[in-house]
């Protein structure tokens, strides 16, 4: 009876057997993933707890520029930063920010 097929009741087990192995790694990446996600979340936001407490929006945003210029004058590599600078503070103003 070596050579004989497994019955549908044999072929079920298989494949629930299969279907839990497959789903450990499956959930177990899922909860990872949402774990990164929640860790990232508590970045975002700031509690402060007194007498009252409500949401407030953000009236403040720091924004680091960086200027590269390269060149043998440092007169001429200075201008290019403070036009670079210029445009920066324009298009920013001009955005309503």
């Amino acid at each position: 009876m070596a050579g004989e097929r497994p019955g549908i009741a044999g072929s079920l087990s298989r494949l629930a057997a299969v279907l839990l192995i497959a789903a450990g790694p499956a959930l177990a990446g899922w909860f990872i993933g949402q774990g990164f996600v929640e860790s990232r979340l508590g970045q975002r936001s700031v509690t402060v707890k007194g007498l009252a407490e409500w949401d407030v929006k953000a009236d403040l945003a720091l924004w680091a520029f960086r200027f590269i210029a390269n060149g043998n004058d440092l007169g001429e590599v200075r201008a290019k930063i403070a036009a670079d600078e210029a445009a920066i503070r324009k298009f920013v103003s001009d955005a309503g920010l």
